[in-house]
């Protein structure tokens, strides 16, 4: 297991006390300037607004990699950005000049890469909230970093790090067969073929090496939240440096046909302050299986919701631990073959392919990562886990949504009107299957076909069992509203 470098120290920290936004930093509102936020900090979009008359339940940026090569996608030689870290940088700098906000929650999200219409460059499409993903064209996409925002009264600038946690490389031997047919076992064996295979070990024995390392190198502050981001890459696949892998900003496939490699980091965000020395535990909960299949039948599962049922079970037996994230992670499984009910869900993997000619079936689960210590007195009793999820509005014509700004407008205005206190929020991606897909824990990628994902965010409460969440109904669809809907 390695721990990346801490190169994450803001290029310039600000003294203003009143909060600074991007647009009064390139027009010379805020003294002299530094480098433009172009220049720092790639593309960029928020939902803080300069001109806000009502402080917001909930808000956000989200920081893309500075473009360093534009390349030519249309002639398939793709663009190139900054390491993942100086995208963390880039967030620190932006922290500086608004002291007004303190960050609630960092995660790694994926934004897909349009070609240049004329604009100087490929661009980054931060607003929209689905995307198409071709079969047999093209597809490139970039790793940015998003900051969930809170209000804060001190106007201190908060400071955040990131160690990226990266598993062991290991290699795995595996046995192919050539020519063999229907000749005989002599001549079968004869032309057997010996591969070997390098990989990296799993998610919990690199949990344990972390917390075995930081109690000799401890975090120059405290953990903000953990989070476990999947990097793909499609062209190389035989990559072997899992640093270069945690750096990656971007990956893309020049065709559909290109297999697809999926790997798994340990992201810690802290808040820089005095060092500590943390344990970091996990537990998974899976949903239940409600099916449980056959030869030629698929097993089929309970709705995501029963995990988090299982979540509420976990943590009233909890002590001394504090939660520091919760989330919607997914599972390669197969159950086409399966008999006797027996399948393999590996939630531990972090080395996923994924083979263009095969359809592959997938599980989504709840992942918990939470701090132990004796120091911990947070106790969770008393409370009931419950989500909401919060869907892009559909509009007139085929696979089309409202924007990302649009649909923060609309978790806006049904917090303040619940006025419930917020637990956790992520980012999630659906395959964009009908209004189901937002309620099924488990689904289906097939080969050669393309794909339209739909992201929707995800709230967490963390309630007393006797108060009602109500439900969130997104505007569109056969309603033919503007506005949000609250039962």
């Amino acid at each position: 297991m390695t721990m990346a470098s801490d190169k994450t120290d803001p290029a310039y920290v600000k003294s203003e006390v009143m909060p600074v936004l991007p647009e009064d930093v390139q027009s010379g509102k805020a003294g002299p300037a530094p480098p433009s936020y172009e220049e720092v900090m790639g593309q960029y979009e928020t939902s803080v607004q300069a001109e806000q008359s009502e402080q917001t339940c909930l808000a956000y940026i989200d920081i893309m990699p500075r473009l360093v090569k534009a390349g030519n996608m249309a002639a398939k030689v793709m663009p190139e950005f900054q390491p993942f870290t100086e995208i963390v940088r880039a967030a620190n700098a932006w922290l500086a000049g608004n002291p007004g906000l303190t960050v609630w929650k960092c995660e790694t999200v994926e934004r897909k890469v349009l070609e240049d219409q004329g604009q100087g460059g490929p661009r980054v499409d931060l607003d929209t909230m689905n995307a198409r993903e071709s079969a047999w064209g093209c597809n490139c996409y970039v790793f940015g970093l998003r900051l969930w925002l809170t209000q804060q009264q001190k106007l201190v600038p908060v400071q955040i790090g990131l160690v990226n946690v990266t598993p062991r490389s290991k290699e795995v031997q595996y046995s192919s067969y050539h020519r063999a047919g229907f000749i005989g076992l002599r001549h079968y064996m004869s032309n057997r073929r010996i591969h070997t295979l390098r990989t990296y070990e799993g998610l919990r024995q690199t949990l344990a090496e972390f917390n075995t390392l930081v109690q000799g190198k401890p975090l120059p502050g405290t953990i903000l939240n953990v989070e476990t981001a999947t990097l793909k890459f499609a062209e190389g696949l035989a990559r072997t440096s899992v640093q270069e892998v945690a750096e990656m900003s971007s990956w893309h496939e020049l065709s559909g046909m290109t297999g697809r490699r999926r790997t798994q980091v340990l992201r810690v965000f802290y808040v820089r302050g005095p060092p500590s020395s943390p344990r970091l535990d996990m537990a998974e909960f899976l949903p239940t299986r409600t099916g449980q299949g056959g030869l030629g039948r698929p097993v089929t599962f309970a709705a995501l919701t029963d995990a988090e049922r299982q979540v509420d079970e976990w943590l009233s037996g909890q002590r001394g631990i504090r939660l520091l994230n919760v989330e919607t992670r997914e599972a390669k499984f197969s159950s086409f073959f399966n008999i006797g009910g027996q399948i393999d869900i590996d939630t531990d993997s972090t080395d996923d392919f994924d083979i263009p000619a095969y359809e592959s079936s997938r599980l989504r689960f709840l992942r918990v990562f939470y701090t132990s210590a004796v120091s911990e007195t947070t106790s969770y009793d008393n409370v009931a886990l419950i989500s909401r999820i919060f869907p892009p509005a559909r509009c007139k014509g085929e696979n089309r949504y409202e924007t990302m700004m649009q649909t923060m407008v609309r978790i806006d205005a049904w917090l303040r009107v619940t006025g419930l206190p917020m637990f956790s929020v992520e980012t999630v991606q659906f395959l964009d299957e009908g209004p189901s897909s937002f309620k099924k824990s488990h689904y289906k990628l097939r080969g050669f076909v393309g794909k339209f994902w739909v992201t929707a965010i995800k709230v967490y409460f963390a309630l007393p069992p006797a108060v009602t969440v109500p439900e969130y109904l997104p505007a569109g669809g056969n309603r033919g509203s503007s506005s949000c809907g609250i039962l």
